[in-house]
């Protein structure tokens, strides 16, 4: 398995995600969910791993990430199965989605609880991440490589 492989694996089974933004010159540091898991919702865990190495995040447009990334899009995103010893940074710069299409594609209706308009609700938000950069680790083997792909 290579190393885009094994990448790829650990962002599809991880349990949760941790985005880091910076607000000014202090890093924050937040748990999300893991989009890509089909066990939260199978077509949104679809469109999420068809994307390769992109992340995307649901959130609200009045959210510090939200904030954060249009201050500064520096960020990155950190899966990790600390039991396997897998953990994986993928760092690069994250950008509001505006388009419809993307923000239907990623849509769970277990959301209509945070947003009742549903995927039209205009505190509806979605956050792409574009790597540039994976680094971490595979048990002891080191993971460090120049994203090139989304």
């Amino acid at each position: 398995m290579t190393d885009r492989e094994r990448v790829l694996e650990l962002m599809d089974e991880a349990e949760v995600v941790y985005l880091a933004t910076v607000s000014g010159t202090v890093p924050r540091i937040r748990i999300v969910a893991n989009l890509r898991r089909p066990d939260l919702d199978p077509a949104t865990s679809e469109a999420c791993r068809n994307a390769g190495f992109t992340v995307y995040f649901a959130t609200s447009l009045a959210s510090g990430k939200v904030r954060d990334i249009r201050e500064n899009p520096a960020a990155a995103a950190y899966y990790a199965i600390p039991a396997k010893s897998r953990a994986i940074m993928l760092s690069g710069r994250a950008e509001l989605v505006t388009d419809p299409c993307v923000k239907r594609a990623l849509w769970s209706e277990r959301w209509r609880s945070h947003w009742p308009g549903g995927v039209d609700d205009p505190n509806f938000a979605v956050l792409r991440l574009a790597p540039t950069r994976a680094e971490g680790w595979w048990g002891a083997a080191r993971i460090d490589f120049e994203v090139t792909e989304a």
